[in-house]
């Protein structure tokens, strides 16, 4: 990179600056830290995942209304599977991030992961006039359609052009140690990058007495490497109560790199691809015509009122309006698509509003409603 970034800080400090985390997940990440450098046999910065289902979700209805089998009749809420890494994940991939994000903002202005609100109202106000449309995006089961060919072409070729730097990173936290490394610069650097690109995952689900069929033996070495509680399972066989899958591509919600840093950026590329279909720009992160913002599969498309059209129908023609696998587009589906005023923006959980239609005026919070009706 032309401006020769440096690395932010030190690996080995990142457990310790996670002020939310408990004592014991700091050690685990200093652990496999540790490995990363001196222990030969640490080869698998990913490892694999459990299944949980996600909590906190709570539904409400002003009509309840339960059948004989105990289900609630006239909802359609659905418990959401939550991929959680095993320890042996934590570590190295997620620390040296905290020197990407700042070049990705630094580049990629419509990146706006972390940002305050004060932050992000100078950021846009900077590039759009109160003339300017707001285009919102509702996607929906985002993380179960990110295809394996989307990661390629985007997280992988962004992580190859990253991989001097993370050489970097790597070289800088290698020569702050106070003993020689056993695992050279290099053969660090290569690991990590096969745990970057690699977009194939195992998947451990627990489901007691389901009495599957016997695993193969380099899934069960796997399952008692990785998951915490597989020790009681050593005399019987894993296969008793659970089950494993392989997927390749999907955004496991757990993921170190394909989730925040990963959805953002294709989410921004997915913008770029809806707006060079439409005709309105070739080059849409440095068009003065429109501007993206994207967190995570939350986005918004800033654009100049005589495209704005232009823009909607071609996400509309290169969308879906239900989840179901259609070859339509790259395969997302965004159930509402709506234009507003600048201020009409609906993004993560926001409230905003501008009393007398300026620039000047415009303010956000966090939607009353989101914080009164869910958890």
């Amino acid at each position: 990179m032309a401006d020769n970034p440096e690395p932010h800080g030190y690996l080995m400090d990142y457990p310790s600056e996670q002020d939310a985390w408990s004592d014991s997940k700091k050690l685990q990440y200093e652990k496999n830290l540790f490995r990363v450098f001196y222990d030969t046999n640490y080869k698998d910065y990913i490892g694999s995942f459990t299944l949980m289902v996600k909590t906190g979700e709570v539904q409400s209805t002003p009509a309840l209304c339960i059948d004989s089998e105990g289900f609630v009749v006239g909802q359609s809420s659905r418990p959401r599977a939550i991929m959680n890494p095993t320890k042996g994940a934590y570590g190295v991939m997620q620390a040296m991030q905290r020197s990407i994000f700042p070049l990705l903002k630094k580049f990629l202005p419509g990146f706006i992961h972390s940002m305050t609100t004060q932050e992000l109202l100078s950021l846009i106000k900077s590039r759009i006039t109160k003339e300017y449309k707001a285009i919102s995006i509702d996607g929906s089961a985002f993380d179960s359609s990110q295809f394996a060919i989307l990661m390629n072409y985007v997280d992988d070729v962004f992580w190859i052009k990253m991989r001097p730097f993370i050489r970097e990173i790597i070289r800088h936290n290698w020569e702050a140690m106070h003993n020689v490394p056993a695992n050279s610069i290099d053969v660090i650097t290569e690991r990590l990058m096969n745990a970057l690109l690699q977009s194939k995952n195992i998947v451990f689900i627990h489901l007691p007495g389901v009495n599957a069929p016997r695993w193969p033996t380099a899934i069960e070495k796997q399952f008692y490497r990785d998951v915490e509680q597989a020790k009681k399972w050593k005399d019987r066989g894993p296969q008793v109560d659970w089950v494993y899958m392989e997927l390749t591509g999907t955004t496991f919600s757990g993921h170190s790199t394909k989730t925040t840093l990963g959805n953002t950026l294709r989410t921004l590329c997915y913008s770029w691809y809806y707006i060079m279909r439409s005709g309105v720009a070739q080059e849409p992160w440095n068009s003065e015509r429109v501007f993206s913002i994207a967190s995570g599969d939350d986005c918004v498309i800033f654009v100049a009122p005589e495209y704005a059209q232009q823009v909607y129908d071609a996400i509309l023609l290169l969308s879906t309006r239900n989840t179901q696998p259609q070859q339509v587009g790259l395969g997302q589906c965004i159930k509402e698509i709506s234009i507003g005023k600048f201020y009409e923006m609906e993004f993560c959980s926001k409230w905003s509003h501008s009393h007398d239609g300026t620039l000047d005026s415009w303010n956000m919070c966090r939607s009353i409603q989101k914080l009164m009706t869910t958890k």
